[in-house]
């Protein structure tokens, strides 16, 4: 999987209309389902954006008023995370580090996120204790994440790498795509509960959706559905005892 990719995008992460546009495209509903979740007022809280890239949600938690650290693995995304940060004025404690090795105290977060990263992590389950680990009892888990589907081969794996060519050819491996499934055991093996995983889905088929894209034609958004065919949202709480 060539995931450096993303440590090579530096301005194009704040481009809607670039390589991204997708996830831009689903940053609203996300960001707004985590928030809603997390209780809306996050003043003081302490985050963690694991898997920050170029540093969207982090800055969207920093402006809010948390007290944001955020790790990727890539330098390239941390270092243009950082220079944005600084541009417009926002404190957010950037670092370069692994979900899979993860080198912060335990107990030391309100709340843990991961946001489209369990699919490019090689190990789920030491992501995934790593991410309770760092989490205070009785922390707050968020996640978003693509599902291992037949339909999620067609659209992500074949349609966004092959036919639109949205991003390079390898960067995605479907063989890592995360069934909620699998996420549920290895949050239950690491001392978490889930509470909920609900689906993300385009407001229109995902079909129509790809023949927009090819022919210029306006794509319309995301909402949040039962149905978790492709991408899906959640959150889990760090069991107390």
């Amino acid at each position: 999987m060539n995931s450096d990719w993303y440590g090579k995008l530096g301005a194009e992460w704040r481009d809607k209309d670039a390589a991204l546009s997708s996830l831009h495209a689903a940053h609203p509903i996300t960001l707004r389902y985590f928030m809603d979740a997390m209780g809306g007022d996050i003043k003081d809280k302490r985050i963690l954006d694991a898997g920050c890239g170029g540093g969207l949600l982090s800055e969207d938690f920093a402006r809010s008023g948390a007290l944001v650290t955020g790790v990727d693995v890539r330098s390239g995304a941390i270092e243009t995370a950082r220079e944005h940060a600084v541009r417009v004025g926002l404190s957010i404690d950037y670092h370069v580090g692994s979900l899979e090795d993860l080198q912060l105290p335990e107990g030391s977060f309100d709340v843990v996120v991961t946001s489209f990263v369990l699919e490019h992590v090689s190990d789920l389950g030491k992501a995934i204790s790593n991410v309770a680990r760092v989490l205070k009892p009785g922390g707050l888990y968020l996640y978003s994440g693509i599902n291992r589907t037949f339909t999620s081969l067609l659209i992500i794996s074949i349609g966004f790498q092959y036919v639109l060519r949205k991003i390079p050819p390898g960067t995605l491996n479907w063989s890592q795509f995360r069934r909620p499934s699998e996420l549920h055991a290895a949050l239950g093996e690491s001392g978490m509960s889930n509470v909920e995983t609900k689906g993300l889905g385009r407001r229109q088929p995902y079909s129509v959706m790809l023949w927009n894209k090819l022919t210029g034609k306006p794509v319309e958004g995301f909402s949040v559905t039962p149905e978790m065919g492709i991408l899906y949202v959640g959150q889990a709480r760090r069991r107390k005892g």
